[in-house]
């Protein structure tokens, strides 16, 4: 306790939070627990499938993996945890190399994941499109992908998708960070959005995940418009899922496949969480004042 404390003076939560991470190593970590853990990911490049392929190896030791028709019936309250802890996985902005990953991965093992995309960066022309990512999915910021070749999935890509028993959900319209947005934009971000899903595809949306998912990143305007539209919204903040997470502000779980695997495994039992506890009675209390609204009215 007191190297932690030291840790926390010195360096603060992320200090703290590291010494727990190395005192772990050394002693062995705490164990999983029941509920649904979301996995999130985005672009995953071919230099990555070995760690993907580890990682894989990790989470069928430790988890049930589940599919997004289960996570949906957990989340509804119509099934109770697994005994196991439940992981799903999700990819977030819809990079093509999504698709190569499900047709290399995820198909030939049976995991039904969750793509979230943006629908009106689907058709860009790729000069377009390259601007598109590095202005709206980057946020105009330098990012270790940058440089990398990137690109997003099309619609035949999508349709092999579902096709293959996997989700399309929205990520709004053009990856659109909803709380700077006037109403009437918010509306088309989110509801045009899963109108051009349910046209294109001929499915309706069930999921949702706001862009960059931090708690300043949504707010609760746009949490009653996405109840309005979809079942579930994901978020970016961290957390385990139980049986009373409301399904409009579901937690996840983020991780850099090429960094240690305790440091996943340290991630994925909820060795950060802590760090993210007003973020999520942020969210929680948002989450439910949205479903009061969609429920009773204002």
């Amino acid at each position: 306790m007191i190297f932690h404390r030291r840790w926390a003076m010195r360096f603060g939560a992320a200090g703290a939070a590291w010494a727990a991470l190395e005192l772990l190593k050394a002693v062995g970590l705490r164990g999983m627990r029941r509920g649904v853990q979301i996995l999130l990911l985005h672009h995953v490049p071919p230099r990555q499938y070995r760690a993907f392929g580890r990682f894989l190896d990790f989470v069928f030791r430790h988890f049930d993996v589940i599919d997004p028709g289960h996570a949906a019936l957990f989340f509804d309250g119509r099934m109770k945890s697994n005994i196991r802890p439940s992981l799903l996985f999700s990819f977030d902005d819809g990079f093509s190399s999504n698709w190569h990953l499900a047709r290399q991965f995820l198909n030939p093992l049976g995991i039904k994941a969750v793509f979230f995309v943006c629908p009106a960066l689907i058709e860009l022309p790729p000069d377009e499109q390259r601007r598109a990512i590095e202005e709206r999915i980057f946020d105009g910021q330098e990012h270790r992908m940058a440089h990398e070749e990137l690109a997003l999935m099309d619609l035949r890509q999508l349709e092999d998708l579902m096709n293959s028993g996997h989700s399309i959900g929205s990520h709004t319209l053009r990856h659109a960070r909803l709380p700077l947005l006037a109403e009437a934009q918010k509306t088309e971000e989110i509801v045009s959005s899963a109108q051009w899903l349910k046209r294109r595809l001929g499915r309706p949306a069930d999921w949702f995940a706001y862009p960059f998912g931090d708690i300043g990143s949504i707010d609760g305007e746009s949490l009653r418009l996405i109840g309005e539209t979809y079942a579930y919204c994901c978020s970016g903040v961290r957390g385990r899922n139980d049986e009373g997470t409301n399904p409009l502000g579901l937690r996840r779980q983020s991780l850099d496949l090429e960094t240690p695997g305790y440091y996943q495994k340290f991630i994925l039992e909820g060795g950060f969480d802590f760090l993210y506890a007003r973020p999520r009675r942020v969210l929680n209390d948002m989450s439910i004042r949205a479903r009061k609204i969609l429920v009773h009215g204002s």
